[in-house]
């Protein structure tokens, strides 16, 4: 993959598994929410907009570089509830 630019915008999406509950539903939307709260204080990754479907999530992110990037993702995905 190419170099990220810092403060370029950049689409991720986070796809769960089919037997997941559906993300809109409110016991998924306040982890998730709380889990970008978490994320809003690493300063070397922004999620500026989210949008949560059915069985997966977009983010228009901005980060320093991939390693802030891949950090990010990860400490989104591992978060416990």
């Amino acid at each position: 993959r190419p170099a990220i630019a810092r403060g370029t915008p950049l689409h991720v999406t986070l796809a769960f598994a089919k037997h997941v509950w559906n993300l809109r539903a409110q016991r998924c939307l306040t982890p998730i929410d709380a889990a970008l709260r978490a994320l809003s204080r690493h300063a070397a990754c922004r999620v500026t907009h989210f949008s949560v479907q059915g069985n997966h999530v977009h983010f228009v992110v901005e980060a320093d570089d991939k390693a802030a990037l891949s950090r990010a993702m990860r400490a989104l995905t591992i978060r416990e509830p």
